[in-house]
């Protein structure tokens, strides 16, 4: 971890491997991957010193979420004869498991976001197809279900915000779309030849800057996309 507000670098080790670094109620929380479908927890002080001892899990850990003193963690389990999508439930005291939910009939889950009384899960129903899934899993029943399936593929959601009460932008390597969570409409807004990597949105002139580029020649550059995300 990098302080850049130190006029002097300051570094400080975490666990190898770190997927997700959460701050909640100053403490930190980090996600790392241990080994191959193993991930961890571990908690740090405000100045990133070790708190008790490392929570190790089964399951290749993608996303986590800290919040109301509960930690919740999407996996995804290589290990059963179909892969499976969990999600993990733990206090934050002592990383105590609370609960365990798969998500069924989803095979691979990329990201999940918290909205309201409920997770959002996005990711794959097949292998094959790669269409989007995403299901949605109600915190107080701790029951998950799919509730949207297209036929639109996804790869490494990296990110989703809401565009407005209804519709979310879901942001992945292939493209940006938007999804009607009330009509079940999913449209591209955006797609390249090239690999999506990143983006950040400026409030102030409503554009999006999108990484993007091509791993195999290491050629990438961003591009600026007006409100209607149209290059400009």
């Amino acid at each position: 971890v990098i302080n850049l507000k130190n006029s002097k670098t300051t570094l400080k080790k975490v666990a190898d491997s770190p997927l997700r670094i959460k701050k909640y109620k100053n403490v930190y929380y980090e996600l790392s991957m241990s080994k191959i479908n193993e991930f961890s927890l571990t908690k740090y002080t405000s100045d990133f010193k070790k708190i008790g001892q490392t929570k190790r899990v089964d399951g290749h850990g993608r996303d986590m979420i800290v919040t109301g003193d509960k930690v919740y963690v999407l996996a995804n389990n290589m290990e059963t004869e179909t892969n499976s999508v969990e999600i993990h439930t733990f206090d934050t005291k002592h990383f105590t498991s609370l609960h365990l939910e798969k998500i069924k009939p989803m095979v691979f889950a990329f990201h999940f976001r918290h909205a309201g009384n409920e997770l959002k899960i996005y990711g794959n129903k097949t292998e094959a197809g790669e269409e989007l899934s995403i299901a949605s899993y109600d915190l107080k029943k701790q029951q998950g279900k799919i509730v949207l399936t297209s036929k639109q593929p996804v790869m490494w959601v990296n990110e989703t915000k809401a565009l407005s009460s209804t519709k979310d932008l879901v942001f992945n390597m292939y493209s940006m779309l938007e999804v009607d969570q009330k009509t079940k409409q999913v449209r591209v807004l955006y797609s390249s030849k090239q690999a999506l990597i990143d983006y950040a949105y400026d409030s102030k002139t409503k554009t999006y800057h999108v990484l993007e580029g091509n791993f195999e020649t290491s050629n990438f550059h961003v591009k600026t996309l007006n409100s209607n995300f149209k290059p400009v």
